[in-house]
C-alpha cells in the first residue's frame, strides 16, 4: 500500500505503515519527551483496559486496546525501532516456546500442556529457551506468510493461540497484558539502572557491550509480547461480540411480508477499525494531523467525562477552578 493511511485502504496498511502514521503526528511532540514517560501512556491506557474489562464494556475496551496500539508504537519510534521487524523477530508465524523446529508446518501453541512446568520458570530462563537460529530459520520458511496488515497479525495470533486462548477468561488473558506491559518497564529500568552503574564505573569486568545488546534483545522481546497479547485479547473479544451476534440474529431477525428475512448487521470488531477510527484523522483530543502540545489538551482535568466532554458548568465564567480557560482545548466546553 502507497500513500498516507485513509478510509479506503486502512485495513491494508501494515504495521510499519500504522507506526509511521503515529510518528507523522505524534512525532515532534514526542521527540523531546523521556522515553519511560512514552511508556506511563501505555500503562495508563492498559489499565483502562483492565477498567473496561471489569465493568463489562468491551466495546470501550476495544477503543483502549487502539490507544495501548498507538502508544506502544510512540514507545518504539522514540527508541528507534520498528514494530514490524521486532514482532517478527520473536514470532515468525510460530510460538517461540513450543516452536516445531523439525516440522515445516505451522501449529496452534502446545504451551498450556505444559503450564505448571512454564508458569515456575523464571523470565529469564523462559527467554533463554528462545534460540535465535531455529527463529531465524523459521523467518526464511515462513517468509511468504508474514503479515501484510495489521489485522493480519491479529489473524496470525489467532491462529496460533486460538486452542490456548479459547478455553481461558477474558480476564485471564488482560492481565497476562498488563503483566506484559509491566515486563517492559521492568527491563528499561534495569537497562537505565546498568547504564548508571557503568557511568560511575561499578561494572567492571562486565562485558559492557554485550550487556548493553542484551538489554536491546530483552526489551524487543517484552514488546513484542505485550502486541501478541493485545492481539490475544482482541481476539477474544471478537468471539464474545460474534457469539453475541450469532445469537442477535435470531433475537432480532426482520421478517417483512414476501420478502427474504433480514438481520441488523453488527459492525466488525477489527483493531485497524478502531485504531482508524481514533487517530485515522489525526489526533483525537485536538483533531490535527500533527498535534502540538501547546495546541492539544491531552492532560485530561477533573472535570473532562469518559467521553471527552467537559463537565464544568461555564455560565458566567471565564475560567475553570482547574485554572483553564474556556477554549476547544477543553473538550466540547464550546457546547456547554
Amino acid at each position: 500500500m502507497k500513500g498516507n493511511i485513509s478510509e479506503k485502504n486502512y485495513a491494508r496498511a501494515s504495521l510499519y505503515q500504522w507506526q509511521n502514521h503515529v510518528e507523522r503526528i505524534y512525532g515532534k511532540r514526542n521527540a523531546s519527551k523521556p522515553e519511560e514517560i512514552i511508556w506511563f501512556r501505555v500503562l495508563e491506557n492498559a489499565s483502562k483496559v483492565a477498567e473496561n474489562l471489569r465493568r463489562y464494556r468491551y466495546g470501550e475496551g476495544m477503543q483502549s486496546l487502539s490507544h495501548v496500539f498507538c502508544w506502544l508504537c510512540a514507545f518504539c519510534i522514540r527508541t528507534n525501532r520498528n514494530i514490524e521487524e521486532i514482532v517478527w523477530k520473536k514470532y515468525p508465524y510460530v510460538c517461540p516456546y513450543c516452536r516445531k523446529d523439525r516440522e515445516r508446518a505451522v501449529k496452534s501453541c502446545t504451551c498450556p500442556g505444559h503450564r505448571m512446568e512454564t508458569e515456575e520458570t523464571p523470565t529469564h530462563k523462559k527467554e533463554m529457551m528462545i534460540n535465535e537460529e531455529i527463529l531465524k530459520n523459521f523467518r526464511k520458511i515462513f517468509n511468504k506468510n508474514k503479515p501484510r496488515s495489521l489485522d493480519g497479525w491479529v489473524r496470525m495470533f489467532d491462529r496460533l493461540y486460538e486452542n490456548s486462548n479459547y478455553s481461558a477468561s477474558i480476564e485471564h488473558i488482560g492481565f497476562h497484558l498488563t503483566e506484559e506491559v509491566g515486563e517492559v518497564g521492568r527491563v528499561w529500568r534495569r537497562k537505565q539502572e546498568f547504564e548508571k552503574r557503568v557511568q560511575k564505573g561499578l561494572e567492571k569486568g562486565t562485558d559492557i557491550k554485550k550487556a548493553r545488546f542484551q538489554f536491546e534483545v530483552d526489551l524487543d522481546y517484552e514488546i513484542a509480547d505485550v502486541f501478541s497479547w493485545a492481539c490475544a485479547l482482541i481476539n477474544k473479544i471478537r468471539w464474545i461480540i460474534e457469539a453475541a451476534e450469532d445469537f442477535g440474529k435470531s433475537a432480532i431477525e426482520i421478517k417483512i411480508e414476501h420478502r427474504k428475512p433480514g438481520y441488523l448487521p453488527m459492525p466488525k470488531v477489527t483493531l485497524s477499525r478502531f485504531v482508524f477510527d481514533e487517530y485515522g484523522e489525526g489526533c483525537p483530543n485536538c483533531g490535527e494531523m500533527i498535534c502540538f502540545e501547546e495546541n492539544c489538551y491531552i492532560i485530561e482535568c477533573k472535570f473532562m467525562t469518559e467521553k471527552k466532554i467537559c463537565g464544568f458548568y461555564w455560565k458566567g465564567q471565564k475560567s475553570c477552578p482547574y485554572g483553564k480557560a474556556q477554549s476547544s482545548a477543553c473538550g466540547t466546553a464550546s457546547s456547554v
